[in-house]
């Protein structure tokens, strides 16, 4: 009696688990692909030039960030004013247009102390990740310039760069930061990555 009880319990579970299992929302991924992919590149240079600026959101801010700075979301507005702001100051050369540190072992000095201009890809080979917050009564926009990211398999560049603050911290030319002052309309900080 107690087997039949065990068997009966045991069908009743593995019918749950399969119901479960079946009515489970669907994937979007195929999981042996992400597996053996599990990142995948894209570059700034071949993708359509018309969708190349993304907005993080605020719950990216915060994970990245914390409480060190009072984030606001940008609207597409004060993104456009913020990128014309910048193209504005990449086609009149910018005073200070890319301040590179050079490797230390070069020169045998502090790679910090050793500054190189370089110039800059075209605008229209980098990805533009926008992100907002005040600082000292200023509106300020943090500009990442990525002339390629990798992204999670099945996603897109838009839903990363929305999603995750992406800022390498090498690779030349290819990747860099500009802080635009949207408060006095202009460019404040444009530099580009070390390369390692």
């Amino acid at each position: 009696m107690n087997t039949i009880k065990v068997s009966v319990l045991l069908i009743v579970v593995l019918v749950v688990v399969a119901g479960c299992h079946y009515t489970s929302k669907p994937r979007t991924v195929d999981s042996e692909q992400a597996r053996l992919y599990p990142r995948v590149p894209y570059e700034a240079i071949k993708d359509n030039k018309d969708s190349l600026d993304f907005i993080l959101s605020l719950e990216a801010f915060y994970e990245e960030f914390g409480k060190d700075k009072k984030p606001y979301q940008l609207s597409v507005d004060e993104m456009k004013m913020a990128k014309k702001i910048l193209e504005k100051y990449v086609e009149d050369g910018g005073n200070n247009l890319v301040a590179e540190p050079k490797a230390s072992a070069k020169m045998g000095k502090e790679g910090c102390d050793v500054m190189e201009n370089i110039k800059p890809l075209p605008l229209t080979h980098y990805y533009k990740q926008y992100l907002g917050y005040e600082q000292k009564g200023h509106h300020i926009v943090e500009i990442n310039l990525l002339a390629f990211v990798y992204v999670n398999y099945g996603e897109s560049v838009s839903a990363y760069l929305q999603r995750v603050y992406s800022l390498p911290h090498d690779g030349g030319k290819h990747f860099g930061r500009v802080l635009v002052d949207l408060t006095d309309k202009k460019v404040i900080r444009f530099s580009l990555n070390a390369v390692a």
